[in-house]
C-alpha cells in the first residue's frame, strides 16, 4: 500500500514589534509553510480541537492568475497560494492559542476525505489535473455558447450605436451657449454637417486641376499699413535717383558732333 505523504505546518503565537492591534495579542496563532490549496475551512477543521477560530486571515500572495480566475467564471476554481504560504488564525478564546500550541507532532489527515465544518464552493472545487482540465474546458465554450455570446454583443453594440446617433442628431443645427452650430462628420467618409449644409473633402483628382492661387498678403493693422507706405516711398526716391544718375552719366558720355 502506498504511504500518503507527509506535509510539515509550522506554528508559534504571533507577536508584533510596532504594537498595533491588527491582530488581538494572546489569541492570534501564526502558521507558515501551508500547503497551496489550503483553505480557511481546512484550519478551522484541523485545530477545531483546541476551539473555535473566530478568523482565519491568508497573506496576500497567490498563484492564481487573473485570466484562471476570469476563464474560470461559473466553476468553481480554489484560490492556490504560492508555496510556503502564511496565515493568521484568530481564536474566540486564549485558550484556544494555549491548546493550538501543545499540539502533539502526530500527523494528523488534510482535506482529502475529511469533511469541512463549514463546506463552501471553494472546498468542492477541484485539484489536481482534474482543475487544469477545467479550465481548458472553460477555453474552449461549445458553439451555442459562443452564438449566444455573439449574440448578445451584437445587440449591445447596436444599443450604444443607436445612443449616439441620437445624441449626434439632437445636435445637428442647434447652436450652442456661446451661439455656435457644432458641425459634426457623418456616415460618408471626408464628409461633414450641421443639419442643413454638408461640407465634403475635395477629391485627389480634383486637386490636381486646381490653378495655384496667389498669396496676397494684407496689412491688417493700422502702423503695418503707414510702415508699408513709408517703405514704398523710400523705393520709388532710391529707383528715381538711381535713374538720375544714369541719365547723367549719359549725357556724360555722349560724343555726337553733326559738322
Amino acid at each position: 500500500m502506498k504511504k500518503a505523504p507527509v506535509h510539515q505546518v509550522f506554528l508559534r503565537e504571533h507577536e508584533t514589534r510596532t504594537g498595533r492591534g491588527e491582530f488581538p495579542k494572546g489569541r492570534t496563532l501564526f502558521v507558515t509553510n501551508l500547503p497551496v490549496d489550503t483553505t480557511a475551512s481546512d484550519l478551522r477543521r484541523i485545530f477545531r480541537p483546541c476551539g473555535l477560530v473566530k478568523e482565519v486571515r491568508f497573506d496576500q500572495k497567490s498563484v492564481t492568475t487573473e485570466e484562471e480566475e476570469e476563464e474560470g467564471e461559473g466553476k468553481a476554481l480554489r484560490r492556490l497560494h504560492s508555496p510556503g504560504s502564511t496565515a493568521h488564525l484568530i481564536f474566540l478564546e486564549t485558550d484556544g492559542l494555549v491548546k493550538a500550541l501543545s499540539l502533539s507532532s502526530e500527523p494528523k489527515k488534510w482535506t482529502a476525505g475529511a469533511k469541512s465544518i463549514t463546506p463552501s464552493t471553494a472546498d468542492q472545487a477541484p485539484l489536481g489535473l482534474d482543475r487544469y482540465r477545467s479550465i481548458y474546458q472553460s477555453h474552449r465554450p461549445s458553439p451555442a455558447q459562443l452564438q449566444a455570446k455573439a449574440d448578445a454583443y451584437i445587440v449591445e453594440y447596436t444599443r450604444r450605436k443607436k445612443e449616439e446617433e441620437a445624441k449626434i442628431a439632437a445636435k445637428f443645427n442647434v447652436p450652442d451657449e456661446d451661439g455656435f452650430i457644432t458641425v459634426t462628420r457623418t456616415n460618408r467618409r471626408g464628409t461633414a454637417t450641421d443639419g442643413t449644409t454638408t461640407v465634403s473633402a475635395a477629391r485627389l483628382e480634383d486637386v490636381k486641376h486646381l490653378k495655384p492661387k496667389q498669396r496676397i498678403e494684407v496689412n491688417f493693422y493700422s502702423f503695418q499699413q503707414r510702415e508699408a507706405k513709408r517703405d514704398k516711398l523710400v523705393e520709388l526716391r532710391r529707383k528715381f535717383e538711381e535713374d538720375k544718375a544714369k541719365i547723367a552719366g549719359m549725357r556724360a558720355t555722349r560724343k555726337f558732333n553733326p559738322y
